[in-house]
């Protein structure tokens, strides 16, 4: 059987001009056609030529409005009418995925997943002679791409991505990777396991059913529950390297709230550190505003220690 090797982006610039929704949008359906031939083929997971690679990885998803609109012209339900270049290619079940998992569906550009590493490398995580990787909001697999070669040579990559369409292209761009589809909280995963656990987490203050997780407040935004459900996961000594937009610990200076302190109580946190940086989005009137996400990475140990920010 041919073993075939994970996609890698050339460069962290390669997905500099995907363009506006249009073209955005005539992507993502180049991909859905693409994956959906690959699959009536048969044809094996990471099979793929160059150009189909490509293809692939320029799938952006539906996170902006005016691409999901372009899809859904009519609202985005399972049943509504969509775009006649979709009609008939995407399943009732794959059009709810889409609809359902819209909301969180914004991926990362390269450029702050390479910032993320070179942190990661000054902190040493390059230095294992192996390691076992978790991205729990997974996409297509971006964190994968941009993962400097040295680091993938030597670690086991697994994966969560809730929508269907986009796990299935992770698959296929990454078939040396465990890919879960579906949702985190319904993912069954050692605790202890993961030296790093690195993701651009879904963001927002609607509560995540995970019995595993007793404490309500641990569970009632699902930012605060992805950065507790990888808590659990990664071992001690192991890294937490998370996009962290206004969640519990980007609060932790000016509130110190139940769960700011039950995370630096009895979770074990060595350290953390908050590195600030600075990303543009257009807004519909046509104007830059400026946001503000950190992205955290806290170390484990067996006791909490002290924490750095």
């Amino acid at each position: 059987m041919t073993a075939y090797a994970d996609f890698r982006f050339a460069s962290i610039g390669d997905l500099a001009y995907l363009g506006g929704p249009s073209s955005r949008f005539n992507h993502n359906i180049a991909a859905i056609k693409l994956l959906k031939s690959l699959e009536s083929e048969s044809r094996a997971h990471g099979d793929l030529a160059p150009d189909d690679q490509r293809t692939l990885a320029r799938y952006s998803g539906w996170g902006d409005g005016e691409v999901l609109n372009r899809l859904f012209p009519y609202g985005a339900y399972p049943q509504s009418p969509i775009h006649p270049k979709l009609d008939g290619v995407l399943t009732i079940e794959e059009r709810g995925k889409i609809a359902s998992s819209a909301l969180n569906a914004h991926y990362t550009a390269l450029p702050i997943i390479g910032a993320i590493y070179e942190a990661l490398n000054y902190l040493g995580i390059g230095a294992l002679d192996s390691l076992r990787v978790l991205e729990p909001a997974a996409g297509i697999g971006h964190f994968f791409g941009v993962m400097p070669a040295e680091i993938v040579a030597k670690a086991e990559r697994v994966a969560v991505e809730l929508d269907s369409i986009t796990a299935r292209i992770m698959q296929y761009l990454y078939p040396n990777a465990k890919v879960f589809n579906q949702g985190f909280e319904e993912s069954t995963m050692p605790n202890d396991y993961f030296d790093l656990v690195l993701s651009n987490t879904p963001f927002g203050n609607y509560a995540v059913h995970d019995p595993r997780i007793k404490e309500r407040y641990l569970k009632a935004a699902i930012h605060d529950y992805f950065f507790v459900r990888s808590l659990k996961l990664v071992k001690p000594g192991g890294v937490i390297a998370f996009i962290f937009l206004c969640a519990g610990y980007s609060n932790h200076k000016r509130g110190g709230t139940e769960f700011q302190r039950t995370v630096i109580r009895d979770m074990k946190l060595a350290r953390i550190y908050l590195w600030p940086f600075h990303t543009m989005v257009r807004t519909k009137s046509g104007g830059d505003s400026a946001i503000i996400p950190e992205f955290v990475i806290a170390r484990l140990i067996f006791h909490p220690s002290w924490v750095e920010s």
